[in-house]
């Protein structure tokens, strides 16, 4: 149940717990998305991708999320859904040090080789979904 920008979840124990999503990319457009999500003063981010709409050759700095540019204990992760680059696009300006998990799937030599570079580069590339 949606309460401001809390969301309440029903856990296993019946009681409600509240997590704040922060939509930081990706509400207005395709691609580039990302999506911070707190419970409790700890966060991860959901993909950190690259727009569709901006050239691969740009500039393009990380979001100021604390934890993706500096050292910040709260971050516990980015959460990568896919290996689509306007999913992960921005995972090679994040410091080695932020722990990256992949749910979709490992990437593989079907995906585009930057898909597979930057999935090979993450810092601590977890897969945690079915294969």
């Amino acid at each position: 149940m949606p309460i401001g920008n809390r969301l309440g979840l029903q856990t296993p124990t019946g009681t409600i717990e509240y997590v704040r999503v922060r939509i930081l990319r990706g509400a207005h457009e395709v691609g580039g998305n990302y999506v911070e999500v707190e419970h409790d003063g700890a966060r991860i981010i959901l993909d950190l991708g690259w727009p569709l709409t901006v050239e691969p050759d740009v500039d393009l700095p990380l979001p100021s999320v604390a934890g993706l540019a500096n050292d910040n204990p709260s971050l516990l992760g980015i959460v990568l859904s896919h290996p689509h680059f306007d999913h992960y696009g921005l995972l090679a300006k994040v410091p080695r040090s932020v722990p990256v998990y992949n749910l979709g799937r490992p990437a593989t030599s079907d995906d585009d080789s930057a898909s597979v570079n930057a999935m090979a580069a993450a810092p601590t590339n977890q897969f945690l979904g079915d294969s």
